[in-house]
């Protein structure tokens, strides 16, 4: 997790999203449902422009990661980035 760099979006994963989301319980599928409804919540509450920005930015954080992992972390990214503007 070194990779992310952002250390409120480490503290938001952990408290927050794997709270929510809880990690590969009953399968990867549910774990990414879960992370997607969480960003599209977010996502909504967020008053700002087309999200372009934060969408390009947490596609780039996830490029840092393989397989399953680097789409996981977009989407984590999207919804704490969403919820941090949203306030």
């Amino acid at each position: 997790m070194d990779e992310i760099g952002d250390p409120a979006f480490k503290e938001y994963m952990l408290t927050v999203l794997w709270l929510e989301c809880p990690f590969y319980k009953d399968g990867g599928a549910v774990y990414r449902d879960c992370l997607w409804k969480a960003r599209d919540e977010a996502k909504a509450a967020y008053s700002g422009q087309d999200g372009a920005e934060i969408e390009s930015y947490c596609q780039d954080l996830g490029g840092r990661f393989e397989g399953l992992l680097a789409g996981e972390m977009a989407i984590s990214c999207e919804a704490y980035q969403y919820s941090k503007k949203a306030l």
